[in-house]
């Protein structure tokens, strides 16, 4: 069968995403199209068939990163799908081919992307290079419900998590861990000129990191559809912010979608003020993704989180033979810095 790729129209475009999505991705809703594509960053292309009949879409979400002290214009492929009837590697290549095909053409230094397992083959197929793997961190904060399928009785099942949870305060740092004399900590919803100032600061310690200035961080947390997100935040005591983490609660579960900081001591200063906070909350554990230097998670493991498997890659599509200058460390997992801030996805 014959195909074509084209941009959607204004008119029709997004009804025919969404069909599409209601047959291949359920879990997509309307909100997150006028998020994502509506009102965000990302574009999309769509797959005729032979008699002009929508099949397939694909998109790509813009990104600004920074990477060897240089500004490139890069995208998160998403979104891939195509209607069962013609799931072929033919139709889904060429949309992928397609998306690629603005690096080659010089529209995009980069793409980069997190593929399930078919998506990741044909990727790979098109010269799409591994980046590395995402860790899954977890910390626990409390052993009741752990301890639930081993003792049978509540009375003794009570008494055993509260020492569980005692030994567990005990052995982590942020038990005693005092914040330095200056500091404070505020929770808020707003992302205002600090994280701008922050983001300028904080930015040249990573080799390679996508954008997190305030009108980045409002789009992607305050207004995407789903979770909702607040801001845990360590300032100094000029009121000038030194790291911040954003989060969500699922449950008694606590989502860290993303972190940044002045400097390695201060993000282990927040992390103790925030893991002491949750605990009073009640939380049962606190969870992240991360893929970077092994200075961050050195500290998330000082801290008593756990590294859980995972097989969520990250790859990278870049013109190879045109290396960019001073980018050679593209495929460094130690020089990036890859939290849910970067991803389109919440869990």
């Amino acid at each position: 069968m014959t195909y074509s790729i084209c941009e959607p129209g204004l008119d029709d475009g997004r009804q025919a995403i969404l069909d599409l999505w209601s047959r291949n991705l359920p879990d997509a809703t309307p909100d997150r199209y006028d998020w994502l594509y509506g009102r965000g960053p990302a574009t999309a292309r769509v797959l005729r068939s032979e008699p002009g009949d929508v099949v397939g879409a694909a998109g790509l979400m813009g990104r600004t990163i920074r990477a060897g002290g240089q500004v490139l214009q890069a995208a998160q492929a998403v979104d891939l799908n195509v209607d069962r009837s013609h799931r072929s590697v033919g139709p889904a290549l060429r949309l992928q081919r397609t998306l690629a095909g603005m690096v080659d053409d010089g529209g995009l230094d980069l793409i980069y992307s997190f593929p399930n397992a078919a998506s990741e083959a044909i990727q790979r197929r098109l010269g799409y290079k591994v980046l590395g793997t995402f860790g899954r961190w977890a910390k626990p904060l409390r052993c009741q419900d752990g301890i639930k399928g081993w003792l049978r009785w509540p009375a003794l099942r009570k008494a055993a998590s509260a020492l569980l949870d005692l030994l567990l305060r005990l052995r982590s740092p942020e038990t005693f861990t005092r914040r330095p004399a200056g500091l404070h900590v505020e929770v808020t919803d707003r992302f205002d000129a600090r994280f701008d100032a922050l983001w300028e600061t904080a930015a040249p310690q990573f080799g390679t990191v996508g954008e997190r200035t305030s009108g980045y961080l409002e789009w992607r947390f305050h207004r995407s559809p789903g979770a909702r997100h607040r801001v845990f935040c360590l300032g100094d005591s000029r009121r000038e912010l030194l790291a911040y983490l954003v989060y969500s609660r699922r449950q008694r579960s606590v989502f860290i979608s993303d972190f940044l900081f002045r400097g390695v001591e201060d993000f282990g200063v927040l992390l103790a003020e925030f893991i002491r906070v949750m605990r009073r909350e009640k939380a049962e554990a606190v969870i992240t993704v991360y893929l970077g230097p092994e200075t961050v998670t050195r500290e998330l493991a000082r801290f008593g989180f756990f590294r859980r498997p995972s097989a969520w890659k990250a790859l990278v599509y870049a013109d190879w033979k045109e290396a960019i200058p001073g980018t050679d460390r593209l495929l460094d997992p130690q020089s990036w810095h890859l939290t849910r801030a970067d991803v389109d996805t919440e869990f």
